[in-house]
């Protein structure tokens, strides 16, 4: 039977920041497949528009499947924010920022500043009853969630998933 499903909502394709942390995430993936079978758990990407996308596929960031909003409804309606003109320069310009991005940049990512430059993204994990597991928002650039956070809100969705089944027997 199918499990959660993750979705990871992008700030850009170009953005290095976004290839670091998705590639992050994913380290998740190989140990939720050994865990509770291939492909139980999904993981499905939302991107703002097609700029950059080919080049985040071909670099393998996230193998999940991919599909764009470019409307930006999905984002609205999760919740997710849009920073102001002001606020994307104070928000970028950091020493945090910059520092996590020279990291990611000794790690092998490079990315680019083309495009929306406004849209926060974030993290949410659904049940297959469409039940909400787990929310996070990006608050800043570069935020992701502590992976450990994301894998226990699956080891709980089974665990709870599990004792549903042994009553019903």
């Amino acid at each position: 039977s199918p499990g959660p499903v993750v979705v990871k909502f992008f700030r850009r394709f170009g953005c290095i920041l976004c290839r670091e942390g998705a590639a992050e995430t994913m380290k998740l993936k190989p140990l939720l497949d050994e865990k509770y079978g291939k492909g139980v758990v999904n993981w499905i990407g939302i991107g703002l528009e097609k700029l950059g996308y080919e080049e985040f596929k071909e670099g393998n960031y996230f193998p999940g499947k991919i599909y764009l909003d470019e409307g930006h409804e999905l984002y609205t309606t999760a919740g997710f924010n849009k920073i102001g003109a002001m606020g994307i320069v104070s928000r970028f310009v950091t020493e945090g920022t910059i520092s996590l991005a020279k990291e990611a940049e000794k790690k092998g990512f490079s990315g680019d500043l083309k495009g929306n430059k406004t849209q926060l993204g974030g993290w949410m994990v659904v049940s297959p009853k469409g039940e909400l597991l787990f929310y996070y928002q990006q608050r800043a650039f570069g935020d992701e969630p502590v992976k450990e956070e994301v894998l226990k809100s699956i080891e709980d969705y089974f665990v709870v998933a599990n004792k549903e089944k042994q009553q019903q027997h």
